[in-house]
């Protein structure tokens, strides 16, 4: 997990998982284009709960579900 690698190689290796991603690259249009995975998981709150213990990431960083997001799920951005 120390390299970066492109969304779509992240996509496919961690399909159904939330990742946490820093070193991330985005396009013009501000999508997600590489970045370096530090933690992933199939559960969302174990990502929440390891990223206390997490020093200080500078940068660009992401947090992206990899995987089909069900219908009665709302999701919310905070910026």
């Amino acid at each position: 997990m120390s390299n970066c690698c492109s969304i779509k190689e992240i996509e496919v290796k961690y399909q159904g998982e939330w990742v946490f991603l820093v070193k991330c690259e985005r396009t013009e249009k501000g999508e997600l284009k590489s970045g370096r995975v530090i933690l992933h998981s199939p559960n969302r709150d174990e990502i929440y709960r390891n990223l206390a213990k997490l020093k200080s990431r500078k940068g660009i960083t992401a947090i992206k579900y990899f995987g089909k997001i069900p219908e009665d799920l709302t999701v919310m951005l905070w910026v």
